[in-house]
C-alpha cells in the first residue's frame, strides 16, 4: 500500500472528483469549498456574507471495522458526508449543486484508482430547509450525501504504514 493515511488520500480524492466537474467550479467558489485537509484548525467561516454561499464540505462520518475479517485480512469502512448549504431558500441552488455532485460521484466507478477501496456506496441524501450552523443562522437549504467507502488491506500492508 502506498499511502500513510488512507482515510486522508480517499478525502483529497473525493475533493478531486468534484472539482473535475465544472458544473461543480462554477457554482462554489474555491473559497468556500470547506476541506478539512487544509492547514487552517479551524477553516470553517465564522462571520458570512452572501458571496460565502454556496458553500461545501466533505465531513468524516464515522464507519465500522472488522480488523479480524480473516487470518490476513483487515476490513474498514469510511463514511464521508458531502455536505452543501446555500443560505438562500431558492432550491433552484441546491437542485444545482446536487446534480453537480452526483455527476462527480458517478465517476466513482474506478474506486478512486486505489486499490484498497472495494466499493463506493452513496446514499441517504437529504434536502432540508433550516436555520443552522451550517447556515450561519440564515434561513436556507442544507444538502447531504453520504458516501460509504469499503476498504480492505492486507495484515501484511497495515503493518507496513
Amino acid at each position: 500500500m502506498a499511502t500513510d493515511n488512507p482515510f486522508i488520500e480517499v478525502y483529497d480524492k473525493l475533493w478531486e472528483l468534484l472539482e473535475s466537474v465544472a458544473d461543480f467550479t462554477s457554482l462554489v467558489k474555491v473559497g468556500n469549498r470547506i476541506k478539512l485537509s487544509a492547514s487552517k484548525s479551524d477553516p470553517f467561516k465564522d462571520a458570512v456574507q452572501d458571496s460565502d454561499f454556496p458553500e461545501v464540505q466533505i465531513l468524516p462520518g464515522g464507519g465500522k471495522s472488522n480488523l479480524f475479517a480473516t487470518s490476513s485480512t483487515h476490513f474498514v469502512d469510511q463514511v464521508y458526508f458531502l455536505r452543501s448549504v446555500t443560505g438562500e431558500l431558492n432550491a433552484i441552488t441546491i437542485f444545482g449543486l446536487k446534480w453537480a455532485m452526483i455527476k462527480a460521484l458517478a465517476k466513482t466507478e474506478d474506486n478512486l484508482g486505489l486499490d484498497y477501496i472495494q466499493n463506493i456506496t452513496i446514499s441517504d441524501a437529504q434536502d432540508n430547509i433550516e436555520v443552522g450552523e451550517e447556515n450561519r443562522g440564515r434561513l436556507g437549504w442544507r444538502g447531504m450525501i453520504a458516501i460509504n467507502v469499503e476498504m480492505k488491506f492486507s495484515k501484511d500492508s497495515i503493518q507496513e504504514i
